[in-house]
């Protein structure tokens, strides 16, 4: 089904290979049909790229980048998990240009979701930002809507 083109079919083989659910762990394979998944959309293949690529705050910068690409996808669709993560990746400069302002907007957007984490780092940079920035971090938030398909950088 996946070779056919099934988005769901393609993001659990991706996750058959990724966790090697009944076959070997094979990183690259996982790669390929979560990309099937994602480049259509899928959120959770989107959030799952990430993972793979910076599976925490420890990867290369080519990784990193990488990696935010596809949690940028997946938090603009809403997915809190990788709005966190994305925020995470943008307050420390990984794979993306360090904008506090950047990563305080994902983190607020996490936080107000519910997410456990999320709210107290967003506090402890909300405490370093200056006024203005604060004031921006709450604009972008408030002016923020889940954008549902397609991909951020890339034509649909």
């Amino acid at each position: 089904l996946a070779d056919e083109g099934d988005v769901v079919a393609a993001y659990y083989l991706g996750m058959i290979y990724h966790f090697g659910l009944g076959t070997a762990q094979d990183q690259n394979q996982a790669i390929r049909w979560y990309k099937t998944a994602a480049a259509k959309g899928l959120v959770n293949a989107q959030y799952n790229l990430g993972i793979l690529f910076c599976p925490g705050l420890f990867c290369s910068q080519e990784r990193a980048a990488e990696a935010a690409f596809w949690l940028k996808n997946a938090a603009s669709q809403g997915y809190v998990e990788a709005q966190y993560r994305l925020g995470l990746l943008c307050s420390q400069g990984l794979g993306v240009p360090k904008d506090e302002v950047e990563a305080g907007t994902w983190l607020t957007l996490a936080a107000n979701q519910g997410h456990p984490e999320a709210g107290h780092v967003q506090e402890a940079l909300a405490a370093r930002l200056k006024p203005e920035q604060l004031r921006e971090v709450q604009e972008r938030v408030q002016r923020w809507r889940p954008r549902f398909g397609g991909l951020d950088g890339i034509a649909d």
